[in-house]
């Protein structure tokens, strides 16, 4: 899945135009910068839909990996690992924290008993349940237990609009589309349709939602009454970020531009009487030294930004 975090028109409106910049390879810069955010907060800044495998504590918290915000289930089950078969929580048996109040993670907790959990009627299950609704049960300690589908992601303005469909078929190569109820979605926001698809909205004008175009490596378009779903925007701290990274790489590897620029960010002292400066070290910076993988973006003022969306490392007692 290709991150676009910010746009071409983004980086037209910082005066870099297109005899500088083209389109086509602006919009690769984006991917790229948008990568190398990923990597070094070990987070992604749009709506993913997958199936994770998380690992149960014998606690009533779990999180996903990395504390990678949930911003929706649609199915949660615990597996058992000898025959592995699924047996799905009811949505009423867990609850979603927000986590504009909590912000590593978005938790879920459950509440609902586990005890006797493969045993029993539908019915008995759900006496335990009504008996138990106020104990706080665990999610069974095992590696990889339980079943987590729906979608993770960072994102602000945080809300979840669903049941919304594609009116018109959406073709590779699109800027626009319409969906059948466009309530509560707003310009900036980015779409997820047919769990796979994410566009970022330019504009919107009756049902007709704009966007720059469908992300590269989307090798289909989407049939008329996909999937469409929002769950906010890319946050503006990382929209910024982006877009100073992307401008960044904009000069050839290897020419007077780019290394005078590089140059210019790794100063940290200089002199005006017998001029002298000092440089910073080529891999310094922040960015990724709470648990990123990547180390620095490789740019000064990105790294200071996005140091707040660096999950905090993991610290077990034993």
């Amino acid at each position: 899945m290709e991150f676009e975090y910010t746009s071409v028109a983004a980086i037209r409106a910082e005066g870099i135009d297109s005899t500088e910049l083209p389109d086509s390879r602006a919009r690769d810069l984006i991917r790229l910068a948008s990568r190398r955010i990923n990597d070094c907060t070990t987070q992604w800044f749009q709506p993913v839909w997958g199936v994770l495998r998380l690992s149960g504590g014998d606690s009533g918290i779990l999180t996903a990996p990395q504390f990678i915000p949930i911003l929706d289930i649609y199915l949660l089950s615990l597996l058992d690992p000898y025959s592995n078969t699924r047996d799905s929580y009811d949505s009423a048996e867990y609850v979603v924290h927000p986590y504009e109040n909590e912000p590593w993670g978005r938790q879920i907790e459950l509440f609902a008993s586990r005890r006797g959990r493969w045993g029993g009627t539908f019915q008995e299950r759900r006496t335990r349940f009504i008996m138990d609704q106020h104990y706080i049960a665990d999610f069974p300690e095992g590696a990889g237990n339980v079943e987590f589908q729906g979608v993770t992601g960072w994102t602000e303005n945080y809300k979840v609009i669903n049941n919304r469909k594609l009116v018109a078929v959406l073709s590779v190569g699109d800027t626009s589309v319409e969906i059948d109820n466009v309530t509560g979605i707003a310009r900036g926001d980015t779409l997820l349709i047919d769990k796979r698809i994410l566009v970022t909205i330019t504009g919107i004008t009756g049902n007709v939602v704009e966007f720059e175009g469908m992300p590269q490596g989307v090798d289909e378009g989407a049939a008329i009454d996909a999937e469409v779903r929002d769950y906010g925007r890319v946050p503006l701290d990382i929209q910024r970020a982006a877009l100073i990274l992307a401008i960044f790489m904009r000069h050839p590897v290897g020419s007077d531009e780019e290394q005078q620029e590089e140059e210019a960010l790794r100063l940290t002292s200089e002199k005006t009487d017998n001029y002298s400066y000092n440089l910073s070290s080529p891999g310094g910076g922040g960015g990724g030294g709470g648990g990123g993988g990547a180390t620095t973006t490789g740019n000064r003022r990105v790294d200071q930004i996005i140091q707040r969306f660096v999950p905090p490392q993991y610290i077990g007692l034993v």
